[in-house]
């Protein structure tokens, strides 16, 4: 097995694992929380805090991750997340189980920008898409297959239980780094070394490609987080009367879907050029968003969310393309900034589109899907503009062919 391959295979297993513990405790977080009494607010304020903390920190994680050493920065993002797990784990009030969530935002905005970092390294040229849309691909399949899991764990063992699974396959991941690994791989040479520089940041802001990149990775957590992880579910309930099992079939089904095609999707951006797919996703996502609210029954539901999930595939790739038009030495920033964009979208889908639901309940009408939907159209529109060397470098061969 080749180097290259070795170490996406070593970061894809951990993305999964990081992210499987994550997912895992989603579903009992709410119930937790109010197992200590608290009000609706506070339960609010822990479920969006992990992700805040993530926004604030994860252009900083990025700025130093080479100074200190990318394979030490991310275990020490791990252990991060293993100390937050055991405290949330035998927290014994709502503030220690808050700390506990913050913590964990932190060693996740460490981990996560870091990763990405060494993916974009590590990743052959003329095999980037491919590798990086496994590596993503792995990371949402962990999100989607820990809510059963703890779901499960929870009946059976008590609402702190999945925390001590979190913690486990936290300890998993931070072994398979330290011993999977090579610390040379990832250290960053002279001509590569980025340190906190606020120029680099300023450079990136500068460029229309990163900006216009940025705005579409946004575009796509604020309808992943606001849409599906938020309207959808609502939707279904109350216009289509679904159970809880049928939604989450559903959304299982538009996981799987998504997960098929974003490794082709990463392959077929190494030898045409990403621009062109990402369009394609964002544009196509934005479409079936709207055909959402206007689906008569469970057959047409499942087929429109089986759509958003192939068509969400397609943008596997944009990491890959963040790494094509990044200096290696502002890499690490540039994923930093990435990363801040897909939290905010992350943080501010959900309450910006639920602030457009009926307050007294009842049926969902089509304004937030619509507005959703408009976002992410504009953003794919605002792509055609930007650089993009796989494609271009395509476009130059075609041309020498020719002559």
């Amino acid at each position: 097995m080749n180097f290259e391959l070795r170490c996406t295979l070593a970061l894809s297993a951990v993305a999964y694992f990081v992210l499987l513990g994550g997912s895992l405790v989603s579903p009992i977080l709410p119930l937790y929380a109010l197992s200590f009494g608290v009000s609706m607010a506070l339960v609010g304020a822990l479920i969006s805090g992990f992700g805040v903390a993530s926004v604030f920190l994860d252009i900083p994680s990025g700025m130093v991750g080479d100074r200190i050493g990318l394979k030490r920065f991310m275990l020490y993002g791990i252990a991060i997340v293993f100390v937050s797990a055991l405290i949330c784990a035998f927290a014994i009030d709502y503030w220690m189980l808050l700390v506990g969530r913050l913590l964990g935002g932190v060693g996740a905005a460490m981990y996560t920008t870091t990763s990405f970092t060494c993916m974009g390294r590590v990743a052959p040229e003329h095999k980037r898409g491919k590798y990086m849309s496994f590596y993503l691909g792995m990371l949402l399949l962990g999100g989607v297959s820990g809510p059963a899991l703890g779901g499960f764990v929870a009946d059976a063992f008590g609402l702190a239980a999945p925390f001590f699974f979190y913690a486990t396959f936290s300890l998993l991941s931070y072994l398979l780094i330290h011993f999977g690994l090579d610390e040379v791989a990832f250290k960053a040479r002279p001509s590569r070394r980025g340190g906190f520089d606020l120029r680099q940041l300023r450079t990136l802001l500068r460029d229309y490609t990163q900006l216009s990149i940025n705005l579409a990775i946004f575009a796509i957590f604020f309808l992943r987080m606001g849409v599906v992880a938020t309207l959808v579910p609502l939707f279904a309930s109350a216009n289509l009367g679904m159970g809880i099992a049928a939604i989450g079939l559903i959304l299982a089904l538009s996981s799987f879907t998504n997960f098929v095609t974003m490794v082709p999707a990463g392959s077929l951006t190494d030898r045409y050029g990403r621009k062109h797919f990402m369009f394609s996703s964002l544009f196509l996502s934005g479409v079936l968003t709207i055909l959402i609210p206007f689906t008569w029954d469970v057959a047409s539901f499942a087929v429109v969310m089986a759509l958003l999930g192939l068509a969400f595939g397609l943008s596997g790739p944009i990491i890959a393309w963040v790494t094509d038009i990044t200096e290696e030495s502002h890499l690490n920033t540039a994923m930093g900034l990435f990363r801040t964009m897909s939290d905010l979208g992350f943080v501010v889908g959900p309450v910006a589109l639920a602030l457009l639901l009926p307050s007294a309940g009842g049926l969902i009408g089509p304004l937030p899907f619509l507005v959703a939907a408009g976002l992410i159209i504009l953003s794919s529109f605002l792509l055609l503009r930007g650089r993009d060397p796989r494609g271009e470098r395509r476009m130059k061969r075609k041309v020498a062919e020719t002559v």
